[in-house]
């Protein structure tokens, strides 16, 4: 593991889910953070987000930490804006969309492209 990845998955594990939830709301939404972690409660994250909801089962919980953390390997040197973009996109690293192998529970080959993606700019 790189120190990129390594540093951004140590961030990652220390944030409390309502942290993880409300970043990762705020810049891709309800709806795609609820696919990405195969919840079919959008309003779910909006109360992991607000601490309302505590008890995710450990799926969930990796899911939610996995997807922070190739979120936070892609905004140490990109903005919000951009990184929202790359999640969203399809890669040609991947052949579908970051989003979708999270929701396939492919996170560490997401967190990969994420480290490639960044270490080309």
């Amino acid at each position: 593991m790189s120190a990129i990845v390594q540093e951004a998955h140590a961030v990652a594990v220390k944030q409390p889910i309502e942290t993880i939830a409300s970043e990762l709301q705020d810049v891709l939404g309800q709806r795609i953070v609820a696919y990405a972690i195969g919840d079919k409660h959008p309003k779910t994250v909006g109360r992991y987000a607000r601490g309302e909801r505590t008890n995710l089962d450990a799926t969930t919980e990796r899911r939610l930490i996995d997807m922070y953390t190739a979120f936070r390997v892609l905004v140490g040197p990109l903005k919000p804006r951009t990184a929202r973009s790359w999640m969203l996109g399809s890669n040609p690293l991947l052949g579908t969309s970051p989003i979708e192998m999270i929701h396939e529970g492919r996170t560490a080959e997401v967190i990969g492209a994420a480290e490639t993606f960044v270490r080309a700019r």
